[in-house]
């Protein structure tokens, strides 16, 4: 989908200029950042995988709060919209079970406090308008209050990293594509849009203004 595109754009930006010889996508499901880099083998935890699953992507099933890895197993650990799923009790055991388990870097993608909250909300109030029902991850994300940049670098206790925040993905464009996937017809035609290499090319402009999500990019300086 291309509110997929749009969410890893960033992510795939960052592996193609650090090229990690291991990555582990946390709440990967079955495609995952997997979708997207279809050359480079890469593992996915979840609680459960749909079929079918990417073809370069190794599935585990687990926790996030308990992933089954050594410390610094992956040179690149990623989260993409996962955090807001959680209750805010099983967030920072998550934040540290990433940061565990990376050896160099950790990505972890979220829709954005306050502001991502106020356009969920919109896109819920627009479907129920055109009788479409809100899908799943949608009714989950207003669950949880939503997280923020600020709690999850107040969640990071090591003082041997390098942090730094992508916004991604203006409230409108994201508003208008959730709702326009909902449509079939429009889905169709934003699907031919679904080109990561195109998205990449437009992040300048996708990006500007206030965004619904904050992608976290992490360093660490000191390996483990």
């Amino acid at each position: 989908m291309l509110n997929w595109a749009i969410r890893y754009a960033p992510i795939v930006s960052f592996v193609k200029k650090h090229s990690p010889q291991s990555i582990l996508e946390i709440g990967s499901g079955a495609q995952g950042l997997a979708y997207y880099i279809p050359e480079i083998l890469l593992v996915g935890t979840d609680v459960k995988f749909s079929s079918p699953i990417q073809n370069n992507l190794r599935p585990v099933i687990a926790s996030v709060e308990n992933q089954p890895f050594q410390n610094g197993s992956f040179d690149m650990v990623v989260s993409s919209d996962m955090l807001e799923h959680l209750p805010e009790n099983a967030r920072r055991k998550a934040v540290h079970e990433i940061l565990r388990v990376a050896r160099k870097y950790a990505v972890i993608g979220f829709p954005c406090g306050e502001t991502a909250e106020h356009i969920d909300r919109q896109i819920y109030e627009m479907l129920s308008r055109l009788e479409i029902d809100a899908p799943p991850w949608l009714l989950e994300h207003f669950l949880n209050p939503y997280p923020t940049s600020e709690y999850i670098i107040g969640v990071l206790s090591e003082s041997n990293i390098a942090k730094r925040i992508i916004k991604n993905c203006n409230c409108w464009i994201h508003k208008t594509i959730i709702v326009g996937e909902m449509k079939p017809r429009i889905y169709r035609l934003l699907s031919r849009l679904d080109r990561i290499n195109l998205i990449r090319a437009l992040s300048p402009l996708i990006n500007l203004g206030r965004t619904y999500r904050e992608i976290i990019i992490i360093e660490k300086l000191v390996n483990y």
